[in-house]
């Protein structure tokens, strides 16, 4: 008997010890498996990501800005290059998505709105802005400046930081102005040589008081509408007449309604980026500064641009049969600096004595 167990225990041992064998080979091979994971993981525990990866792999912080200038326009262009540049420098941690053409409103609007801290910056023109802040006003002095780069040195300069000085009390502030452009009249169905022939014109003018005054001087009926209800007007023949720089005029075919272009050149308009306070708790205090710095290096560009938009559009306008004349700019210029000279005694002393000086 105990040789017949002994017999069945000798042809069974080799399984025995090959079971054995296979049971310690998967205990091992998981254990190993266990240890490269482990390793892997404490190795990247080890090697964290840079902050520009981690910024990088982050959702960018949404900014708004808005505009009621054309597509192609320049300061449509250029406020674009600056969302691309504060995008670049932030290493994608704030995108600034920009809005043209009136999307968010008229440019009374925006200014609302970035006011009530619901858009984080506009650019707008100083029309409009007057309603907020009457030092804005200043700017509108017809033939206050003699050439386009008296002008910029102002705005860059003493007189400029007046004004955005003056803002902060409206509740935003001003980043740096940009270029609208160089105004001049548009009529229906009168050639205007003389400020004489402008009398009795129906002619709209930004709701500004400086421009409504300044045209019931010389003999206009000036009717302040904001933009988007200039072309039904226009149209219904309730005005005969408007102003704006040359690039607005061809943006916004106004050749289909008026017959003449006249060259008066009465007013170096500026395109003024604000800021709302809101946006101080979006950004930091470097941040902020940074995307100021953005759009005060894209001065240069965009003012260079609307002067070649000017120059390129004028022709453009000719060719598409609008008739352009140049005035007795003397006559106009005379007109308006007096005008000029007597509004300036309603600002205070501080404002008449930036400003006094290029009346002389």
């Amino acid at each position: 008997m105990n040789g017949y167990y002994l017999r069945r225990c000798r042809k069974r041992f080799p399984v025995c010890i090959l079971l054995v064998f296979v049971i310690t080979g998967v205990i091992a091979f998981f254990h190993g498996a266990n240890l490269s994971r482990n390793v892997l993981v404490s190795r990247q525990s080890i090697v964290s990501p840079s902050p520009a990866e981690s910024v990088a792999a982050q959702k960018p912080i949404i900014l708004y800005l808005a505009h009621g200038a054309k597509m192609g326009h320049p300061t449509d262009i250029v406020a674009k290059e600056v969302s691309d540049q504060f995008y670049r420098l932030t290493q994608g941690k704030f995108l600034l998505k920009v809005y043209g053409d009136m999307e968010f409103g008229q440019e009374s609007d925006l200014i609302n709105v970035v006011q009530k801290g619901k858009l984080d910056l506009a650019i707008v023109s100083s029309g409009p802005l007057a309603f907020f802040n009457h030092s804005v006003t200043l700017l509108d002095l017809p033939y206050l400046f003699n050439s386009g780069d008296e002008a910029f040195s102002a705005w860059d300069g003493p007189p400029g930081q007046f004004i955005m000085d003056s803002l902060k009390t409206s509740g935003f502030e001003g980043v740096c102005f940009w270029e609208n452009g160089l105004r001049s009249i548009t009529t229906r169905n009168r050639p205007v040589k003389f400020p004489s022939d402008l009398y009795g014109l129906k002619i709209r003018v930004m709701q500004n008081p400086i421009h409504i005054s300044f045209f019931k001087k010389i003999g206009a009926k000036p009717t302040p509408l904001p933009w988007g209800e200039v072309f039904p007007t226009l149209k219904a023949g309730i005005i005969d007449a408007q102003e704006n720089p040359i690039p607005i005029i061809y943006y916004y075919h106004l050749e289909k309604y008026q017959q003449y272009l006249i060259l008066t050149r009465h007013c170096y308009n500026p395109h003024i980026v604000i800021a709302g306070f809101a946006l101080q708790q979006k950004l930091t205090l470097d941040e902020r500064n940074l995307l100021f710095s953005c759009f005060k290096d894209a001065r240069i560009r965009q003012r260079r641009l609307v002067t070649q938009q000017t120059d390129q559009y004028l022709q453009l306008l000719q060719a598409k049969g609008m008739k352009i004349i140049e005035p007795e700019l003397s006559q106009f210029r005379k007109i308006g600096r007096e005008f000029s000279k007597e509004a300036l005694n309603n600002y205070d002393l501080e404002a008449r004595s930036l400003f006094e000086g290029y009346l002389k």
